[in-house]
């Protein structure tokens, strides 16, 4: 029998045929894979996100323990400050100031219920006297009639009407004692970090002002390391 030759517009049909249909099992294949690569992108996404997160609020709690070690290496003279009355004792940077206010001191005008302030921070410069500015360590000592819990409900219900948030974004401790930490805000986006804890006889009330505006994670450091320092004495 003789060769028969198929007619080239016949043959380029068939061409065109098997390439469609090449091309639509790559095609299909390729949307398959999409598919079940796409589920992952979204989850690899709220994992990254739940991990920023967290970073995020443990950069603001602090770690304490960290912190501490890392300030040693640093050139940073600490003094101890002790209050025999309360039986504390807590460090701060030869370059802070100190202010104490107690409300039995004549002339002396302070909050209901709270027995004693102290306040730690950066004097004016070139100033000799004891006026802080800028960003301090304040700590209450009040002697409540009230519960932790009821304290720090009427803290939130006060600072309502000058601060834009109030948000507890996690626990620790602070001189032996659990504390419950609380981020509040103001309207102009200026943040502290709030500490609460009890002793059973008082409620103390840490406020670290400004915390979220430090720009230098050396300065957050110094805070948290005052915080820290923070212990009971007999």
């Amino acid at each position: 029998m003789k060769n028969k030759k198929i007619p080239t517009s016949t043959g380029t049909i068939v061409l065109v045929i098997i390439a469609m249909t090449v091309f639509g099992v790559v095609w299909k294949y390729e949307k398959n894979q999409q598919n079940i690569q796409q589920p992952l992108v979204m989850i690899d996404a709220k994992k990254l996100a739940v991990s920023q997160q967290a970073q995020s609020q443990q950069s603001f709690l602090g770690d304490q323990a960290n912190n501490a070690t890392n300030n040693k290496s640093k050139n940073i003279e600490w003094k101890t400050f002790t209050n025999d009355q309360f039986k504390f004792e807590i460090q701060y940077p030869s370059s802070f100031v100190y202010e104490e206010h107690l409300a039995n001191t004549p002339g002396e005008v302070i909050q209901p219920d709270v027995e004693y302030i102290l306040n730690l921070g950066s004097s004016a410069e070139g100033s000799s006297s004891s006026n802080i500015v800028g960003n301090n360590f304040l700590m209450y000592i009040v002697n409540s009639k009230n519960s932790l819990d009821d304290y720090i409900k009427n803290i939130k219900l006060t600072s309502g009407a000058v601060e834009n948030s109030f948000e507890f974004v996690g626990t620790s401790k602070v001189g032996g004692l659990t504390s419950r930490i609380a981020k509040t805000c103001d309207m102009g986006g200026n943040c502290n970090k709030d500490v609460f804890f009890t002793d059973g006889k008082h409620i103390y009330f840490i406020r670290l002002s400004q915390y979220s505006t430090l720009k230098n994670a050396s300065d957050k450091e110094i805070f948290d390391h005052i915080l820290s320092s923070l212990k009971f004495i007999k």
